[in-house]
């Protein structure tokens, strides 16, 4: 990463500031939405 050097500190705080105040979540992976899709259609 950035050609062996330490990465920008400013950079880095922006990252861990946007991640801070929306962390990462886990969404619905494909099977379990083509699951929940087929159900609708069975019933």
């Amino acid at each position: 990463i950035d050609y062996g050097e330490d990465l920008d500190i400013d950079y880095l705080t922006g990252i861990y500031e946007r991640i801070r105040a929306e962390e990462f979540r886990p969404d619905n992976d494909h099977v379990t939405q083509v699951a929940k899709f087929e159900q609708t259609l069975i019933g």
